[in-house]
């Protein structure tokens, strides 16, 4: 089994670095010992919030070790040093451990470090995080958590990025152990590797040294980017290696690094965002917890569940007695969501002509979602924040499932009898 799953994860690195549009090498920002912070690095910072300021490219001037980082050119991540970790004998051990840097003076994170295994792995519930702030989530006063419907749907650009993450180690919620993180770093590339780590520990194939350090330039309170390092011990890297610099960037917004402030790309410089994001999680399934009401009322979004490699969106007669699936998203239903009293909980419904038509589902687990004419007979449905998940919020034993044999939109009793989340997305 072993050997499999060394193929396993040669493989899934394999296929990344396929698909990574920059793979010449370079060195690594660490001291040997792994114990130096990257806050020091790179170049000057003017200490101005002008338009110049504002990037879609970093990191600017950026090195590591003597070795200049590319500019982010569409690739979620720079391999480093041909991909190879830079722990050293000393540092290598099989004895779960971790721990976390002390905050600089201007209150940024530093290198986080573990060796992970079935020690460190979380026993109870996560703990929620809205009480943390790290550098760069606000600037004088106002929260830089802005929305983008346009382009990041009912989420937010901002993370609160876990370094070590929550499935990895069991004290993850401490200040020193965030940072100020993108939706596409945190969600779309270092989830990845956090889930490559988690499955190998959890299925019972050894340790992992494991070491994410933010880098930041000059005195920015954003970072440019995070360096990711792995090594599956037991095995001698076989299994898992990787060094990686992930890009700390969100396609089609530019952002201060400075300051943390976001906005469109405009020539009026008029599109900065809300703020409404303020409190949402840190984008691996924190509940909403006050008024970051997401996604918005009057605006049309589509319901897709993910299954064999393929999205397949609600579709079909909504009058029916079975939502029906399609591959094809131009046949999608579009849908709106309407606050259900509590936050975060909302009714769904379509418009038929000028009326509304609520999507229900009934008690009976064998019987398709139908649609009911008032909001008070209708079913209420929950959100999870930044994965933006949608699961029952009246019978919470249930969630949906699909039967690929008839492309039918199902229920089943529970999600360990086969249900799958269902997400939603702005409808174009």
């Amino acid at each position: 089994m072993l050997n499999a799953m060394r193929k396993f994860g040669a493989s899934i690195i394999a296929l990344m670095l396929a698909l990574s549009m920059l793979l010449t090498s370079c060195s690594l920002l660490p001291s040997e010992s792994g114990g130096e912070s990257g806050g020091g690095s790179g170049g000057e910072s003017s200490g101005e919030s002008g338009d110049e300021q504002y990037l879609q490219q970093i990191p600017t001037n950026l090195s590591i070790r003597g070795e200049k980082i590319p500019a982010f050119s569409g690739s979620g991540y720079y391999a480093v040093n041909g991909n190879l970790p830079f722990f050293t004998s000393e540092e290598i051990t099989d004895v779960g451990y971790y721990e976390y840097s002390e905050l600089d003076s201007l209150g940024r994170s530093g290198v986080a470090i573990g060796c992970i295994g079935p020690e460190t792995l979380p026993t109870d519930t996560r703990e929620k995080v809205y009480h943390i702030r790290p550098s760069g989530w606000e600037y004088n006063g106002k929260s830089n958590n802005n929305s983008y419907p346009a382009i990041l749907g009912g989420q937010t650009i901002f993370n609160r990025s876990h370094l070590l993450a929550n499935q990895l180690v069991s004290e993850d919620v401490d200040v020193r152990n965030f940072i100020t993180g993108t939706k596409f770093l945190n969600q779309d590339v270092m989830k990845d590797f956090e889930n490559m780590v988690a499955d190998f520990v959890k299925g019972g194939y050894g340790h992992v040294m494991y070491r994410v350090t933010p880098m930041f330039e000059g005195d920015n309170l954003i970072c440019s980017g995070v360096l990711m390092e792995g090594y599956s011990v037991e095995d001698e890297g076989e299994a898992i290696t990787f060094c990686v610099f992930i890009y700390n960037v969100q396609p089609g917004i530019e952002i201060n690094y400075l300051t943390g402030e976001n906005r469109l790309p405009s020539s009026d410089n008029d599109n900065t965002g809300d703020g409404s994001g303020d409190n949402v999680g840190d984008g691996e399934g924190d509940d909403i917890t006050d008024s970051a009401l997401f996604p918005m009322e009057n605006v049309g979004y589509h319901l897709y569940a993910n299954a064999d490699g393929k999205s397949y969106y609600f579709s079909g007669d909504i009058k029916s007695k079975a939502l029906t699936a399609t591959t094809e998203k131009d046949k999608a239903v579009k849908v709106y969501f309407e606050s259900a009293g509590e936050v975060g909980s909302y009714y769904i419904y379509v418009m038929d002509g000028t009326n509304k038509s609520y999507l229900n589902m009934t008690s009976n687990t064998t019987k398709a979602m139908n649609t009911v004419q008032n909001s008070a007979d209708a079913t209420t449905w929950v959100l999870k924040v930044d994965t933006m998940q949608i699961y029952n919020g009246t019978y919470s034993d249930r969630a949906f499932s699909l039967y690929a044999a008839s492309s039918d939109i199902r229920t089943y009793a529970t999600k360990a009898n086969g249900a799958i989340w269902v997400w939603f997305s702005a409808a174009e």
